[in-house]
C-alpha cells in the first residue's frame, strides 16, 4: 500500500493474482484483502468485551457472507 501526498487519500497495487481461486470458484485471498484495504475494513479473529448501549433501531445492515452462509450485521447512525 502507498500512501499518497493528497490529505485522506491512500493507493494501493492491484492484485497481480488471479481474481478467482481456480479450486474454490471464490475471490482469491490478495483479492479479498485488496477490496478490505479498499473498504477500509478490518477483520479479526477476536473481539474485546465491552459495555455499550445501542439504539433500539439499527440504520440498517450489512449483509456478509461467510463460508457460504450469509449474516446480518447492524450498522448504527449514531
Amino acid at each position: 500500500m502507498t500512501i499518497s501526498n493528497t490529505p485522506n487519500q491512500v493507493t494501493q497495487a492491484i492484485p497481480q493474482a488471479p481474481v478467482l481461486d481456480p479450486t474454490t470458484n471464490r475471490l482469491s485471498r490478495p483479492w479479498m484483502q485488496y477490496f478490505l484495504n479498499f473498504l477500509n475494513f478490518n477483520s479479526a479473529p477476536t473481539a474485546t468485551s465491552g459495555q455499550a448501549t445501542l439504539p433500539n433501531k439499527p440504520a440498517g445492515f450489512m449483509i456478509v457472507t461467510v463460508q457460504g452462509q450469509q449474516f446480518k450485521v447492524p450498522y448504527y447512525n449514531t
